[in-house]
């Protein structure tokens, strides 16, 4: 072995004994609009997603994760506070969201974010993407509600989503003011560029991983903004996937995702890494061909049908100070909101001490075999909104209805508001809803599909259950109060972010190598 070999060898394994002495580095990948059924290892038949499955043959895998929300925003908020969006005032369906980046609502910057945690324990924290949770709240620049202002040291992403206004046509985008990409509070490409998007992105990311490395304990939250339509992939995987752009679209996070675990051991400190992968909602059925699959889950996208809420979940941490099981498929349910309270849990920070309720539950004990993950073990009880009004609840293996989408396909689970509306997506506020009462009840562990609600006269099960349900329901309706709605409001024109007014029109400039 040559002197250099050896050296470099030497500075790996001193890199890694130092890694180890620290906290663990936690990675969080978020994809957006990404269904149930899109993973190689779900047993997609034509999408490829080589890195992320080996995340799930290497770490546990859960077939009953579940989002807190079945829209953005919401869903967001839940991930990084460990709370119900109905406590936060994140609380919308599609047609009452943060759309408009002149809105001057978002995320509370009083709530406890997921960073800030991290960031009282010494980390290093970067949000990497897409945010969606507000921008500007007083004036033009202010940043109330971005990153910086939830305990992340840097931010470069987009704040809202992809949307069709953001297409290039060979000229310009069609609606620029809507597509624009910062680092920190300043806007630097407006447009935002999508065609290199993803590669500037995961660059971002490796390069947080190579500085902090073995040096200083991060936080890397990477909120991808795909494969939410429309469409976008680097050039090296277009037209690749048999899926076609919907399929290309995942290579291309598939290969980010494998980028930034490849940095994690190239540093030494994969080791001492946990890493959570996910998705915001499910699959976008009415995109068709351009939105995803929630295989054999019923409803989609804005919906709290299974197929709405039920997504990719994977925990990856194979050091002995981690102790994340190997080649695990978990029947546990589990929620989004478990990320805040699993990584306290890790970082030996009582979430007890807070003073604000958490409704997330550590995964630690699931994930070291300490607890069963066998859902009709599970006595687990979640609770899913659309806006503040309460839609649906899960108790281990028993899904309860008070409200269904009014106007889904009962087959596709598509949306269809009737002659005249063109709402591409199933709202689900009043009037575009159903009541039930008695509630529906499902055993989604026998009928995942929802295909077969339990018989209130002749079923012996449904009784008990529906007793279960409303203790519940009364239990947990006691621990609300519910803020005013952080995301409803109007538009105030001079929050618009712009990088050069009025042409709100710039590029950013490249970065040295």
């Amino acid at each position: 072995m040559s002197r250099t070999v050896a050296a470099a060898l030497l500075a790996l394994l001193a890199a890694a004994a130092l890694a180890a002495a620290q906290p663990p580095n936690v990675v969080v990948f978020l994809t957006d609009d990404q269904g149930y059924g899109d993973l190689g290892v779900a047993g997609h038949p034509t999408i490829r997603t080589p890195n992320i499955d080996q995340l799930a043959r290497e770490g546990t895998r859960f077939t009953q994760w579940l989002s807190a929300n079945a829209v953005c925003s919401p869903s967001r908020t839940a991930l990084l506070t460990g709370r119900l969006p109905v406590r936060t005032g994140m609380a919308g369906d599609f047609i009452q969201t943060l759309y408009s980046p002149a809105q001057p609502s978002g995320l509370d910057p009083a709530e406890f974010t997921l960073a800030e945690l991290a960031r009282e324990r010494g980390y290093a924290t970067a949000a990497v993407g897409k945010w969606h949770l507000g921008i500007n709240h007083r004036h033009n620049g202010d940043g109330y509600f971005l990153p910086r202002a939830h305990g992340f040291d840097r931010f470069y992403g987009m704040p809202l989503s992809n949307n069709p206004g953001c297409v290039w046509n060979g000229t310009d985008v069609a609606d620029r003011l809507m597509c624009f990409l910062m680092r920190d509070n300043e806007v630097v490409e407006q447009p935002a560029l999508l065609d290199t998007l993803s590669d500037r992105l995961t660059a971002e990311a490796v390069g947080f991983v190579r500085e902090h490395a073995g040096r200083r304990p991060f936080l890397l939250y990477y909120a991808f903004v795909q494969p939410h339509t429309p469409l976008f992939a680097a050039a090296r995987f277009r037209g690749l996937s048999a899926r076609g752009p919907y399929g290309d679209a995942l290579l291309d996070v598939d290969d980010s995702v494998g980028q930034v675990m490849a940095a994690l051991h190239e540093t030494g400190v994969a080791n001492n890494t946990l890493v959570f992968f996910t998705s915001d909602n499910g699959a976008w059925l009415e995109e068709g061909l351009n939105g995803g699959s929630n295989g054999l889950l019923r409803g989609g996208k804005s919906q709290t049908w299974e197929g709405g809420i039920r997504v990719p979940g994977i925990v990856w941490g194979p050091g002995p100070a981690l102790g994340v099981r190997a080649g695990r498929v978990s029947e546990a349910l589990v929620s989004t909101m478990d990320i805040f309270p699993t990584v306290a849990d890790y970082l030996d920070f009582p979430v007890d001490t807070l003073e604000r309720r958490i409704d997330g539950r550590s995964l630690r004990p699931i994930l070291t075999g300490a607890e069963s993950d066998d859902v009709s073990a599970n006595e687990r009880v979640l609770f899913h909104y659309c806006g503040f009004v309460l839609h649906s609840m899960r108790l281990g293996r028993y899904k309860a209805y008070f409200h269904t989408p009014r106007y889904t396909d009962p087959v596709t689970g598509t949306c269809n508001h009737g002659p005249g509306e063109d709402i591409h997506v199933c709202g689900c506020i009043a009037g575009l809803t159903t009541e039930h009462w008695p509630p529906l009840i499902y055993d989604v562990a026998r009928d995942p599909s929802e295909r077969h609600p339990l018989d209130p006269v002749t079923d012996p099960v449904y009784r008990d259950v529906l007793a279960e349900v409303l203790k519940e329901r009364t239990l947990h309706e006691r621990t609300l109060e519910t803020p005013r709605s952080q995301i409803a409001t109007p538009e105030i024109p001079a929050l618009q972010p712009c990088c050069n007014p009025p042409e709100c029109r710039c590029t950013e400039p490249p970065r040295a190598s």
